[in-house]
């Protein structure tokens, strides 16, 4: 029975070797046809009278069983060898049995070819680069080199996912270390990799980053948006983090996304608001001196808003601006902030008959006239209506108050 199942499963694979054109392939189809027939001891044995060549010598040598070596390698009869071995600059003979002797002479030629070899440096190997790249960082200083890392995406976008709650959790002597270098790491970092999330992770490490120290945080990325050689995507990104970071340290809660909002509101119901302390209130003031105090020199302003998108540029900034007030409302500093932000959205508004480098009049005002707008409804907003009076509607002119202005102008 098994060698009619060996005679089925083997044969059929010969008979396409015995169909070929090719005479080599036929011809070793033959061999193993005769081979395997001799081997089952069939009635007839197949014989195609091939004259041997070197191939089918080597076929047919392989169906012959190796003989069986007379005595295992151990018992053979080994001549006595002696190893000299120096001690105290004298030779001594040390005799040693068979089996000794061939164990130390493959420990000789190991040792002698180990130490043929040339070392090599292997800090990493490619399995351990692997795992140290999907291993999160535990320490800031940590966060901070891998953000660094320029080959590998891997470690990129670990540190990216685990900013938020490692910028949270360090104390702040160490935090104040490394967070001039880390903000400027994360403002000038480039998604080289098309890395998921890229841009909304390093928007809410900014953003950490700002809120854990609102001042220093902020004075670097101002300094940076008013500077010539910084891209139209980096301004972008400093106003934008700044107007989240402004709006967490007034609320005290971190915002989810415009789709984790509507999913809460949606499941649940709104709580009952409760009061508490506005952290944004010591820190509104000077950081909004911070983002238009750059705008007010000539200079500065002529190199950031001129050219394609100026025109954009400054209407984020005069919206960026009126965020950071409104945050700062119902506080002490309210009023004098507001009277800091009207006079410079007021001065904007000269800009609107001035044509624009990408267009006339019209581009302008299409530009500028709805961030003026929005600036000048968080000025009526923020503060009540007697001090809009006493502040605003005073004359000015012969007959005319800023609020009589404003209200010329929209009309």
């Amino acid at each position: 029975m098994v060698r009619n199942g060996l005679a089925l499963a083997v044969l059929p694979k010969v008979q396409p070797y015995l169909d070929s054109t090719d005479l080599r392939i036929r011809r070793m189809g033959m061999v193993t046809a005769e081979c395997f027939s001799e081997k089952l001891e069939s009635k007839v044995v197949l014989n195609f009278e091939i004259e041997d060549d070197s191939e089918t010598k080597l076929l047919r040598s392989l169906m012959n069983e190796p003989e069986p070596q007379s005595e295992p390698a151990e018992k053979l009869n080994f001549e006595m060898s002696s190893l000299t071995l120096p001690s105290d600059g004298k030779d001594e003979e040390v005799e040693l049995s068979p089996s000794e002797s061939l164990n130390a002479g493959g420990k000789d030629s190991d040792d002698e070819s180990e130490d043929d070899l040339e070392p090599y440096d292997m800090p990493q190997s490619k399995k351990g680069s692997s795992a140290e790249s999907s291993k999160p960082p535990l320490y800031i200083q940590q966060l901070l080199e891998g953000l660094r890392t320029q080959d590998d995406p891997d470690r990129i976008k670990v540190c990216l996912e685990a900013a938020v709650p490692l910028i949270d959790a360090t104390p702040a002597p160490t935090l104040a270390e490394v967070s001039d270098a880390l903000c400027s790491t994360l403002l000038f970092l480039d998604d080289t990799y098309d890395l998921p999330r890229f841009a909304e992770l390093r928007g809410a490490a900014l953003s950490a980053l700002v809120v854990r120290r609102p001042l220093p945080s902020t004075r670097l990325l101002v300094t940076k948006f008013y500077e010539r050689q910084v891209g139209f995507t980096q301004r972008l990104d400093v106003l934008q983090c700044i107007v989240k970071a402004a709006m967490e340290l007034r609320t005290g809660e971190r915002e989810d996304g415009v789709s984790g909002n509507a999913v809460k509101t949606i499941t649940r119901s709104v709580p009952r608001p409760r009061t508490r302390a506005n952290a944004f209130a010591p820190h509104a003031a000077e950081m909004l001196n911070l983002l238009i105090g750059g705008a007010n020199r000539a200079e500065v302003a002529f190199a950031v808003f001129a050219g394609a998108h100026g025109r954009i540029l400054l209407g984020k900034l005069i919206a960026t601006a009126g965020v950071v007030l409104h945050c700062a409302g119902n506080t002490l500093e309210c009023r004098r902030m507001s009277r800091e932000y009207f006079d410079f959205v007021w001065t904007t508004r000269l800009l609107d008959g001035v044509p624009g480098s990408a267009g006339g009049a019209s581009s302008a005002l299409g530009g500028l006239r709805q961030p003026i707008l929005f600036g000048l409804s968080v000025i009526f907003a923020c503060l009540p209506s007697f001090v809009l009076q006493e502040e605003f509607g005073r004359m000015v002119r012969a007959g005319d108050s800023e609020l009589t202005d404003i209200q010329s102008w929209l009309i």
